[in-house]
């Protein structure tokens, strides 16, 4: 098996049955890294991940790349896709690769890879990957990748009351109604937010202080999961900004409420190099959920 050839290709549609039965694998392998905060593991269902494969075959913007060795059979499987990252950039996203236990350490990973590299036709590669699968970790800082973000996550089991704290009024609005007032606001203190505001529709909440001065807002957006997935909705906190650490709190609570009637689960992505945020969300009671690297292609 030393110097076995070893063929990467893209995915037909007659590999569909023998690869839903290894991705049955790889997700039970992901679940055991998984931390609690995790809200994106997959029901492991046959019939569930062979539908989602197949759709995937279908769409342009997805790959579907195989390795098999001399006697055609799959032995590790990798698949992408085209996106706009957090920054807005042009991307190809790694979103699952897997080798099959006797051919790891072959570079049968790397193989997947650089072909993902190749179709990609991207500058810039990112994936997500468990805190917890610390071996997973060091293979792609190895490889080039650097932290981008760190995903945390919180589910709330209990919605406190929204009230207007002493010196502060907290309300609410829509992206498609704010005024110039407000889209100022936003434009300092987050001009990539305030870029992607026409994009979709967002709830927004601002806190003012006895003054009526701006001291903060939220951005949020509810996202419907696909059918696979066992959490079903997630409301994802796009931007947020505070001028003392004690307004993020409040903000929150107003987040929570909110969306009661919606969903328990929401998450947030704080850039790397964002220490101080990161610490304060944890005191907040959000747990990390997943960690995102990137490598820029030349």
């Amino acid at each position: 098996m030393k110097n076995e050839e070893i063929k990467i290709r893209n995915a037909k549609e007659n590999d569909i049955l023998k690869l839903t039965k290894m991705k049955m694998t790889y997700e039970k392998e992901e679940r055991s890294f998984a931390p609690k905060n995790d809200f994106w593991r997959m029901y492991i269902n046959f019939k569930k991940q062979k539908e989602d494969i197949t759709e995937d075959m279908k769409d342009k913007n997805s790959f579907f790349i195989i390795a098999e060795n001399k006697l055609k059979e799959i032995i590790g499987f990798s698949t992408a896709f085209l996106e706009y990252d957090y920054q807005n950039k042009p991307t190809c996203k790694l979103a699952e690769i897997y080798v099959i236990p006797r051919y790891r350490g072959k570079k049968i990973a790397t193989l997947l890879m650089n072909k993902i590299f190749e179709i990609g036709k991207r500058k810039r590669l990112i994936l997500n990957v468990s805190p917890n699968n610390k071996h997973a970790i060091n293979i792609y800082k190895k490889k080039g990748f650097e932290l981008a973000y760190t995903c945390l996550g919180k589910k709330i089991n209990k919605y406190l009351k929204v009230k207007n704290y002493k010196n502060y009024h907290i309300y609410n609005t829509l992206s498609n109604k704010l005024s110039k007032e407000e889209k100022k606001f936003i434009k300092i203190h987050d001009l990539l937010m305030y870029k992607k505001l026409p994009i979709r529709d967002y709830s927004i909440s601002f806190i003012l202080n006895d003054n009526s001065q701006f001291t903060g807002f939220v951005i949020t957006a509810t996202n419907q999961m696909p059918d696979i997935m066992k959490t079903k909705t997630i409301c994802k906190i796009e931007s947020i900004f505070g001028i003392e650490n004690k307004i993020y709190k409040r903000l929150f609570n107003n987040i929570f409420y909110n969306a009661k009637n919606q969903t328990k689960y929401f998450t947030i992505h704080i850039l790397s190099d964002n220490i101080e945020k990161l610490a304060l969300f944890k005191k907040l009671g959000f747990g990390k959920s997943y960690l995102c690297f990137k490598k820029e292609i030349n």
